[in-house]
């Protein structure tokens, strides 16, 4: 079969009541929600969404993303989210987002870093088995650095167990990429208030399903919140937050 995906899709929205928080700007957590879903359109406009994928014998896991955050879109604000599929280095896919206002200036520009994993045995494959659907990557990225493994400071503190609630499930079953970044505002040292989030990565180890609880340890080094979320002994993520006052 063939699928034609589109080199990049564009998906023009407005910033809706529910998508901000007290400072009346679009929350980390649902910048993530919406390129998870832009991602999606994209691949599925072209025949190739998630079920197809998954009865081909392959879906994506997101590893890795790091965000530049230059201004978070407003309240009722129309920006236009432009996302693209890069090609593959090494066992590596990327995706790239821009999100612009309505006269073109960019606002928030991301990478996400994925693996291409065989849904039913649970295994790595290598990025030759997405070449079957014939899907360009592109060779252009955006202003914003590709994620790579994070290193962490040294003097990360307690700062509280979260146990994973079902309504922060997704449909894999596991704790949703989207809620890390709710996690780095809810238990950054001091709150974020007064603060503006100016970019954030997180890196993603190790899966957490509800009921589990992560012991989460973090560290406010003046202008980064550093976190990580451990179970078992086993680090399951890694993540920063960089703002200004």
């Amino acid at each position: 079969m063939s699928y034609q995906v589109a080199d990049q899709w564009e998906w023009t929205l407005k910033v809706d009541s529910y998508m901000v928080g007290p400072e009346w700007t679009l929350r980390p957590a649902y910048q993530l929600k919406l390129q998870q879903e832009v991602g999606e359109r994209h691949f599925a406009a072209g025949g190739l969404g998630y079920e197809t994928l998954y009865r081909e014998g392959v879906v994506f896991v997101l590893t890795r993303l790091n965000s530049v955050i230059r201004r978070a879109p407003r309240l009722h604000e129309t920006v236009r989210l432009q996302t693209w599929h890069r090609s593959p280095k090494g066992s590596q896919f990327f995706r790239c987002y821009r999100f612009l206002s309505e006269a073109g200036d960019p606002l928030i520009e991301s990478v996400s870093a994925f693996t291409l994993v065989d849904p039913v045995q649970h295994r790595l494959l290598r990025p030759a088995a997405f070449e079957k659907f014939g899907v360009a990557g592109q060779d252009y990225t955006v202003d914003c650095p590709d994620p790579a493994k994070m290193r962490m400071p040294a003097g990360l503190q307690p700062v509280g167990d979260h146990v994973v609630r079902r309504s922060e499930i997704d449909f894999n079953g596991h704790l949703n990429n989207t809620e890390y970044a709710e996690l780095l505002a809810d238990y950054a040292p001091g709150g974020m208030e007064g603060r503006t989030v100016t970019g954030f990565g997180i890196a993603y180890r190790k899966e957490s399903r509800e009921g589990q609880a992560l012991a989460l340890s973090a560290l406010d080094d003046g202008s980064t919140v550093w976190m990580q979320g451990d179970r078992d002994g086993a680090t399951c993520f890694t993540a920063s937050m960089s703002y200004t006052r």
